[in-house]
């Protein structure tokens, strides 16, 4: 019994270990996901790709990343505000924030 408790507890700790990183290729994958539905034209890649501006290079901070993010996302806004793909920038400004958290942990 004393047997299966310490392994139950090793394999418990071993889960608790670091999280290593999301990758850029890793954001792509998930970002490109977005699905606004059959009546819309809307492509995602173009808009999660403009993204790696800030993913794509080393940030100082996840400060930095995170205001990287938002300002991307303030620029898609008022391109794609009134379009078919209006939700496209913000699930793509999610997981670019979920990357600069992931990335830069505080």
């Amino acid at each position: 019994m004393r047997i299966v408790l310490c392994l139950a507890l090793l394999a418990l700790a071993a889960a608790c270990g670091p999280v290593r990183p999301m990758t850029e290729s890793e954001f792509k994958g998930f970002c490109y996901q977005y699905d606004a539905g059959p009546q819309t034209d809307c492509v995602p890649i173009n808009t999660c790709d403009a993204y790696l501006t800030v993913i794509g290079v080393p940030q100082p901070s996840q400060q930095a990343c995170l205001d990287g993010c938002k300002g991307v996302y303030a620029e898609q806004v008022q391109r794609m505000g009134l379009t078919g793909c209006k939700g496209a920038p913000e699930f793509a400004r999610d997981w670019c924030q979920r990357y600069c958290r992931n990335a830069y942990p505080q």
